[in-house]
């Protein structure tokens, strides 16, 4: 991709890039770090672009995993000033929620595979930040039934989610 092509692309999806950064952080002015440093590393990278693929998925993709790498710094950095005594009793609380956390993650990914092909694309694109409008030209589908699917499908996984 050449370096016209990529502002463009950039300057098309700003808002966007934006909104979900911070959704992300809850906090402007990391979004906006956070926003920044994506388009760095989406800047120095864009070779890996495939010409073809969907940019807005890609660049959404950079924003998200830079997102969890800044909090996965932040974690190990994190130092208590408590003793490690103190700790000792919430050690098993948090891994407990861990492994909470995943089996949530892993069950709600295996519920979403359980939907019809007709709803789980639609809740799919949604998920990686696609717009309704978006959806319904790549499905090739009125909006209206995007909105539909979309909303069956989380009804179903509501239902699903409270049977297990």
């Amino acid at each position: 991709m050449n370096d016209r092509k990529f502002e463009d692309n950039i300057i098309k999806y700003n808002s966007a890039i934006h909104r979900f950064a911070f959704r992300l952080t809850r906090d402007k002015t990391k979004a906006q770090d956070l926003v920044q440093e994506s388009f760095y590393k989406a800047f120095k990278y864009k070779n890996s672009f495939k010409s073809g693929s969907n940019f807005k998925s890609w660049i959404f993709t950079i924003v998200k995993n830079t997102f969890f790498d800044q909090y996965k710094k932040v974690k190990r950095r994190a130092v208590s000033s408590k003793p490690i005594e103190d700790l000792e009793q919430f050690s098993s609380i948090t891994a407990r929620n861990e492994v909470y956390s995943n089996f949530a993650v892993e069950e709600i990914e295996e519920k979403i595979l359980s939907l019809s092909l007709k709803n789980r694309l639609p809740i799919a694109l949604y998920a990686k930040g696609f717009s309704y409008i978006e959806i319904a030209q790549t499905l090739k589908i009125p909006i209206g039934t995007v909105k539909s699917r979309i909303n069956t499908g989380r009804k179903n996984l509501k239902q699903e989610l409270a049977l297990s």
